[in-house]
């Protein structure tokens, strides 16, 4: 190939598109890939043609899971099996994360992000801590680790 043609070829190749190119805002995008995050877990909880099909978009086959607990990792392996796998050992019922925790600062949607989500199996006391690292808006990798916990209710008092 020629190098016009070499070229020519690399810009006209499709170029990958980054969803959150728009976003400028650091607590915005954290909010973003937080959902991107939950919906990525919610897909994979869920049986049937239409999750797996959407599971497929929103996971790349590369993508990394893990799962540790006590003193032992757990590589899940990569791309949507290994996040129905993930959703499956954490058998959430709830999740969490943290919201904005002082002024926006500037922020690039496109760069590499990671988002921390705590997901809740409130039935057996579980709680699955998991970070999302994204680079380009797209899931790189979801890794945490599990262990019990203990909840309970203070009293509040009189005002």
């Amino acid at each position: 190939m020629t190098p016009a043609l070499l070229t020519l070829a690399l810009v006209s190749a499709p170029q990958p598109v980054c969803e959150f190119a728009a976003i400028n805002d650091v607590w915005k995008l954290q909010a973003q890939l937080s959902q991107r995050a939950v919906e990525i877990i919610r897909e994979a909880a869920q049986p049937g043609p239409d999750a797996e099909r959407k599971l497929k978009i929103l996971v790349p086959a590369k993508a990394e899971f893990g799962l540790g607990g006590g003193d032992v990792g757990r590589p899940l392996g990569n791309g949507p099996k290994a996040a129905q796998a993930l959703a499956r050992l954490m058998n959430a019922d709830s999740y969490r994360f943290m919201g904005q925790a002082g002024p926006g600062m500037p922020a690039d949607g496109c760069a590499a992000a990671e988002v921390e989500i705590e997901f809740l199996n409130t039935r057996e006391q579980w709680s699955s801590k998991v970070r999302f690292r994204f680079e380009a808006g797209k899931l790189v990798s979801a890794r945490g680790w599990q262990q019990g916990y203990s909840a309970g209710t203070l009293p509040i008092p009189p005002q």
